[in-house]
């Protein structure tokens, strides 16, 4: 379920050193130089380990962060707040020289991270906001509802009552979409962003919280299925197989 927020950039990579990150899932010991790993030997005993100097060689590109840091800084209070001043340090930082071995020089600590082996391996994941094409009306092609978060005593309707028109007339509709599939993976993603084209807005739908049904995997079913190989099995692909298929087939998919 999602809710209505002004626009705003999410931007990952900086954590602060304030607040450790928790333990990550388990990862083979087997080969200890994987995922670019480049220590042997050598085991950490904190997530984060505090390092009294960095060597690196690697080529870096800070030319956009200042504009990364003002859409969160302006757009989210809270963000500001707890990280405001670091971001205003790291980007003095970055118009002096940018050299990773000068960041104490602007209070920053550098931290080698654990990871989830304690051998430095570390896995990061991305995020992305999708952008979704809407209107604030129905008509023939856009015909399919985004909604915010009904107000639910436990479970919210299944996705099966909600196309089933449960939540019609509650006025929890925040526009129209051409594409079944593509509200399912904004939904599935928790938010994004939206363009309004009858009158060109932008806006952000932000995670409202729990509908209480447990999460399915409609790649898993497809896999089980036959329908894609375990191999080829990614966003794409689920979004190449449901434009082949009828909206009956592909709204089964969803149910699950």
């Amino acid at each position: 379920m999602l809710r209505k927020a002004t626009i705003a950039m999410i931007m990952l990579g900086l954590v602060g050193c304030s607040s450790a990150p928790e333990k990550q899932q388990q990862v083979s010991t087997s080969r200890p130089n994987e995922f670019g790993h480049q220590y042997t030997g050598n085991y950490f005993s904190r997530v984060l380990n505090r390092v009294s100097h960095v060597t690196s060689n690697k080529p870096s590109d800070y030319s956009n962060f200042a504009d990364q840091a003002d859409e969160v800084t302006v757009n989210s209070s809270s963000m500001d707040r707890k990280y405001g001043p670091l971001y205003r340090q790291l980007e003095k930082w970055i118009k002096t020289d940018g050299k990773v071995q000068d960041l104490t020089k602007y209070g920053i600590q550098a931290a080698q991270l654990g990871g989830s082996d304690d051998r430095g391996n570390v896995m990061f994941t991305g995020y992305y906001s999708p952008v979704l094409e809407i209107r604030h009306y129905p008509d023939a092609e856009y015909k399919y509802p985004v909604y915010a978060m009904p107000k639910c005593k436990g479970r919210c309707p299944s996705r099966a009552q909600i196309y089933a028109g449960a939540l019609k007339g509650q006025g929890l509709e925040l526009g129209y979409s051409k594409s079944m599939i593509d509200v399912f993976m904004m939904e599935v993603q928790g938010s994004g962003f939206v363009h309004y084209g009858d009158n060109d807005e932008m806006q952000y739908f932000g995670y409202a919280g729990k509908n209480g049904h447990r999460y399915v995997s409609i790649g898993k079913v497809l896999i089980d299925r036959g329908e894609v190989p375990r191999d080829k099995m990614s966003l794409k692909a689920i979004h190449d197989w449901a434009e082949k298929q009828s909206p009956a087939k592909l709204r089964e998919l969803l149910e699950q």
